[in-house]
């Protein structure tokens, strides 16, 4: 007897679960953080980077999973794995914690070129223009 395959169905979830999380949260950074006058710049890198990225994994996961090439079939997800990892720590300790600050407050953080761990526990004296 045969089982039925759920893993198209379950592709078709999980992508539609990266598209409406991971990549909606990777437009709001690029949009968000950086400084007004840098956000141009950054959202050009931030998504001449991600097409570059995307390509990669599109054009090499086949040679990982099939098998006259790497054969790797299900283990290409540890390497995908590691590099969702690095991310992790990457985002810890790179990425600002700006929850709570207006937009003021932000440009006034990076002016005072604290690192971004630090920025949470940051209090300041905001002078408001007369």
């Amino acid at each position: 007897m045969r089982l039925p395959c759920y893993g198209s169905s379950f592709s078709l979830l999980a992508q539609r679960l990266i598209t409406y999380s991971l990549h909606l949260r990777g437009a709001l950074m690029v949009s968000e953080v950086p400084h007004p006058r840098l956000r141009d710049k950054t959202s050009l890198i931030s998504v001449a980077f991600s097409t570059v990225v995307d390509f990669l994994a599109v054009f090499t996961t086949p040679y990982l999973l099939n098998e006259p090439y790497a054969g790797l079939g299900p283990k290409v997800g540890f390497i995908f794995a590691a590099f969702a990892f690095g991310g992790v720590i990457w985002g810890y300790f790179c990425l600002p914690e700006l929850k709570g600050r207006s937009l003021e407050e932000v440009e006034e953080i990076f002016e005072s070129k604290v690192s971004s761990r630090k920025m949470r526990c940051m209090s300041l004296c905001f002078r408001i223009p007369p």
